[in-house]
């Protein structure tokens, strides 16, 4: 029951991470 937490954790990190670099480029 641990790993799918985890797995949606890296998951949402990957796409916050995804917004800012396109924020980044954007700006």
């Amino acid at each position: 029951m641990l790993i799918p937490l985890v797995l949606a954790f890296g998951a949402t990190l990957t796409g916050l991470r995804t917004v800012l670099s396109l924020l980044e480029v954007s700006f």
